[in-house]
C-alpha cells in the first residue's frame, strides 16, 4: 500500500549498507523521508516461495495477484508494515500507509494521502473511512464505482479508470419495475412504471447496483 516510487517519495540520506528492508530500517528508520513507506530492498522478495513479489527499476514491490497464493510471508517479513491483505480481483486501493498530517506527507511524497477526506464525502457507499490521517476502504461495501479514484487529488487510490464499464438496459427484458432506478446512486437510470428503462451513460459510474438488483437480469456491464 505504498506508491513511494523514486520519482514521487522523497530521500533523507544515502543508505549504502545491507541491500535489506530490515536491516536498512535500523538505520535512522531507514533511507526515505516517509518513515511508513516501502524501502525497496526487496525483503519481501527474498522471503516469497512463489516468484509473486518483485522490486522493480521504480523503486517499491509489487505483487502479481496471479501467482500469490495468500501464504503471508511478505507481511511477516516488511518491516515497514506496508503490505496488506486484499481481496482477490479488488481493482481500488488505498496506495499510501502514511500516518502523518497532510501537511508533512506533501513535503515527503507527492502521490500520499493528505487526509482531505474527499474520497469519504464523495463515496455513495460509504466505503470509505478515515482513521490516524489515512483513508481506508470497507471491501465489503466497495463496489469499484471508481469515483473515489477520480476524486483524489493527489492519486493516491489506485484504480484503472479505463476499465470501468457502463450498466445498459436489455431492451428485451426490461419490464419496467423500476427497481435498477430507486437503487441508482447517481439517478442515472430514467424511464416511468411499465415503460422501457434507460441508462443515461454521462451518469453511470459502473457500480453495478442495478446489475445486481434486477430481478429480470435485464441489465448488463458493457
Amino acid at each position: 500500500i505504498c506508491n513511494g516510487t523514486n520519482s514521487n517519495a522523497k530521500n533523507k540520506s544515502l543508505y549504502s549498507g545491507i541491500l535489506d528492508c530490515k536491516a536498512a530500517s535500523l538505520v535512522a528508520n531507514g533511507p526515505k523521508s516517509c518513515s511508513y513507506g516501502c524501502l525497496g530492498f526487496g525483503t519481501c522478495e527474498n522471503v516469497c516461495p512463489f516468484d509473486a513479489i518483485h522490486v522493480y527499476d521504480d523503486g517499491i514491490a509489487h505483487v502479481d495477484e496471479e501467482k500469490c497464493v495468500g501464504c503471508g510471508k511478505c507481511i511477516e517479513a516488511c518491516p515497514k508494515a506496508v503490505i496488506h491483505w486484499i481481496p482477490y480481483g479488488q481493482e481500488v486501493s488505498i496506495d499510501c500507509n502514511s500516518k502523518e498530517k497532510g501537511k508533512d506527507v506533501k513535503e515527503k511524497c507527492s502521490v500520499g494521502c493528505i487526509g482531505c477526506q474527499i474520497c469519504v464525502k464523495s463515496c455513495p457507499f460509504q466505503a470509505i473511512t478515515f482513521e490516524n490521517n489515512l483513508a481506508k476502504i470497507d471491501y465489503s461495501k466497495c463496489t469499484q464505482c471508481m469515483v473515489c479514484v477520480e476524486k483524489c487529488p493527489t492519486k493516491a487510490i489506485s484504480g484503472d479508470l479505463s476499465k470501468r464499464k457502463t450498466a445498459r438496459v436489455i431492451e428485451d427484458l426490461c419490464i419496467g419495475c423500476t427497481i435498477c432506478a430507486k437503487n441508482c446512486p447517481t439517478n442515472a437510470i430514467e424511464g416511468e412504471l411499465k415503460s422501457l428503462h434507460k441508462v443515461d451513460p454521462d451518469k453511470c459510474i459502473g457500480c453495478k447496483v442495478c446489475y445486481q438488483k434486477c430481478p429480470k437480469k435485464a441489465i448488463e456491464m458493457i
